[in-house]
């Protein structure tokens, strides 16, 4: 049906490509433009940023407003890290060998658990707005 109106997209570039593109046209406050980076960045990008125009829709919009998670290692883990003291160097071909961590002084960091949230209506909101200011432009473009 869009290709019959002819709305489809007359390009391959991605949403990212769109999104820098509107930035860089629109005027903006500085403040406001690195609110609309940042949330670029951090939600749009990494689930949508390399979209073609043509297949962002309302569905795939949806997606946003589910919580992305990337997390260091997969499965359970222990959440510490245990920084050894080593000497300077290459380490030895045999690997090194076991020691006993409070006597050498290796240092233990702990990290604290956390709760994954969904982002607020209000940001979802506002990246929907980036989303929709550059999608404009772009119809705008041709």
């Amino acid at each position: 049906m869009l290709v019959a109106e002819q709305r489809h997209a007359k390009t391959r570039a991605s949403l990212r490509t769109t999104i820098e593109a509107w930035l860089d046209t629109h005027e903006l406050e500085e403040s406001t433009r690195e609110n609309y980076v940042g949330y670029a960045e951090r939600h749009i990008y990494p689930v949508l940023g390399d979209e073609p125009l043509g297949k962002v829709t309302t569905h795939v919009l949806e997606r946003l407003s589910r919580p992305f998670v990337e997390h260091r290692v997969d499965g359970p883990h222990d959440c510490r890290e245990v920084h050894h003291k080593r000497p300077p160097g290459r380490a030895p071909a045999a690997g090194y060998p076991p020691h006993d961590c409070a006597e050498k002084g290796c240092k233990t960091v702990e990290y604290k658990p956390h709760v994954c949230k969904p982002l607020a209506a209000a940001s979802i909101r506002k990246i929907h707005f980036v989303i929709r200011g550059a999608m404009t432009a772009a119809q705008r473009w041709g």
